[in-house]
């Protein structure tokens, strides 16, 4: 064997060594790419209806973390928050509320409202007329002739 063909073998060894490191490294990226993608698919939140985001006493929670339960009772808001400066019913404040409930909660949410309001009159946060008027607005019935 001449030392032309050792160097020629020697050259075809190395190129080939090369293509095998390539494909090694193009084996381990792919492989670790489908392991992330998997175990971020298996990760990926369930579906949250609004049935499934119940949480105690079955009230639910909304977006953006306010519940009827927490601090404030309707998702953060106080009664008064419901009323322009004037003293009168804020409407937009009160279809935003009542829109964005879902139908199976609709009346849990006016018995809550109508013992918040109850509750916000007899402590002298609002008055009588305001929660005879923003129990209308939100539809809830009255005992009132």
């Amino acid at each position: 064997m001449t030392s032309t063909q050792g160097d020629s073998f020697e050259k075809l060894y190395l190129a080939e060594r090369q293509k095998s490191k390539i494909f090694l490294g193009s084996t381990v990226l792919v492989t670790v790419l489908l392991l992330v993608t998997g175990y971020l698919y298996l990760q990926k939140p369930t579906n949250t209806t609004s049935t499934a985001s119940a949480t105690q006493n079955g009230m639910p929670n909304f977006p953006g973390g306010g519940s009827f339960n927490g601090p404030g009772g309707l998702m953060g808001t106080e009664i008064k928050d419901f009323f322009k400066s004037d003293g009168s019913v804020d409407e937009n404040k009160v279809s935003q509320l009542t829109e964005n409930v879902p139908s199976e909660f609709k009346d849990r949410l006016l018995d809550r409202v109508d013992q918040q309001i109850d509750e916000a009159v007899s402590n002298s946060e609002i008055t009588s007329d305001q929660g005879s008027a923003l129990k209308k607005s939100m539809g809830i019935k009255t005992d009132e002739i």
